[in-house]
C-alpha cells in the first residue's frame, strides 16, 4: 500500500472531537478580544504604542498555543490501533 492509502485509512479511522474544537475556537476568540481591548486601554493610558503591541503579541501567542494544543490532541480513536505495513 502506498502512502496515500495509509493516510486515507488513518483519517477514516479517526474521530474528531467537535465539542473540544468548538471550545478551543471560543477560547481563541475570547483571548484575542480580551487582550486586544486590554492592550489598547493600557497602551492609551500609558501613551506607549510598543507596550500595546507587546500585550497584543502575548495574547496572540497564547491564543495560538490554545489552538495548536487542541489541533494536536483533538483527534480521538487512533490511539492503540495498529497500522498495516503490507
Amino acid at each position: 500500500r502506498g502512502i496515500a492509502a495509509r493516510c486515507s485509512s488513518y483519517v477514516e479511522d479517526a474521530q474528531m472531537d467537535w465539542k473540544g474544537q468548538k471550545l478551543a475556537e471560543k477560547l481563541y476568540r475570547w483571548i484575542l478580544v480580551v487582550t486586544t481591548v486590554f492592550g489598547f486601554v493600557v497602551g492609551y493610558w500609558q501613551e506607549d504604542f510598543a507596550l500595546m503591541m507587546q500585550i497584543l503579541a502575548a495574547g496572540l501567542s497564547l491564543a495560538c498555543v490554545v489552538r495548536a494544543a487542541d489541533l494536536r490532541v483533538g483527534w480521538k480513536g487512533t490511539k492503540g490501533k495498529e497500522t498495516e505495513t503490507n
